[in-house]
């Protein structure tokens, strides 16, 4: 459990979270076409001290081939960086039964995905 708890909260000292997000893409073109398709059919919110792409999907197919799914049941976090960016957005939409995402390593590789119940993960943010 302190993992994630470590992980969802970890700050970005000396970067904006949008710049921490920025520099993991190696195409930086890739980044605005993302933010660009998160902004029109996602969830996205950026500020001073956090930043956050999401999008609804069906968890039983590979999330980066969906947009507008005809069957979602989870909510794929792409990107969150900063503190309380997953508490605000599990604030900010309608629950579904899912959550999923990766963690990035310090090495810049990306975990596999990991899926947890809505409910679960919103009383382990809750308490921090």
């Amino acid at each position: 459990m302190s993992s994630i708890k470590a992980h969802l909260i970890k700050k970005t000292t000396g970067l904006k979270p949008i710049d921490h997000i920025h520099r993991l893409y190696e195409d930086k073109k890739e980044f605005n076409l993302d933010l660009q398709s998160y902004l029109q059919y996602g969830y996205l919110h950026s500020c001073d001290d956090l930043f956050l792409m999401a999008k609804k999907v069906d968890c039983n197919v590979d999330p980066f081939e969906q947009w507008l799914s005809p069957n979602p049941n989870c909510w794929f976090v792409r990107w969150a960086s900063g503190v309380g960016g997953l508490k605000k957005m599990m604030d900010s939409v309608k629950p579904m039964e899912w959550v999923m995402f990766r963690r990035v390593r310090e090495n810049g590789h990306e975990t596999e995905y990991r899926i947890c119940r809505w409910t679960r993960l919103y009383k382990l943010i809750e308490r921090i």
